[in-house]
């Protein structure tokens, strides 16, 4: 199974610059994976960025936003309770989003 969990990173490149490295993590058969997945770099204080959702400055949403990015975040907010994150496979059962969190945790029910 391959749980994708995107977690957002900042760095301080320079004093007057900053860079947000997006990563993605899944759990492989229980080793912890990290692939690279998308590299922003912006001045500090750019107006613009180009997620809709994160905050240049601070690498997290912005103001009256929820999330950024995971498989229940759609459009800056989590998605409701009970929407399925991962469909079931063969005897598995499917994962819900929990409406507070993005991420898409293992069903309790599953062995």
């Amino acid at each position: 199974m391959i749980q994708v969990l995107l977690v957002i990173i900042c760095l301080a490149v320079f004093p007057y610059q900053g860079s947000c490295i997006i990563l993605e993590s899944g759990n492989v058969n229980d080793y912890e994976i990290v692939y690279p997945k998308k590299l922003i770099v912006l001045p500090t204080g750019a107006m613009n960025s180009p997620h809709p959702c994160c905050d240049p400055v601070t690498c997290k949403p912005k103001k009256g936003e929820h999330c950024i990015s995971g498989p229940c975040c759609r459009n800056c907010k989590f998605m409701n309770s009970g929407t399925i994150c991962k469909r079931a496979r063969g005897d598995d059962m499917n994962d819900y989003c929990t409406g507070i969190t993005p991420d898409c945790p293992r069903n309790p029910y599953k062995d």
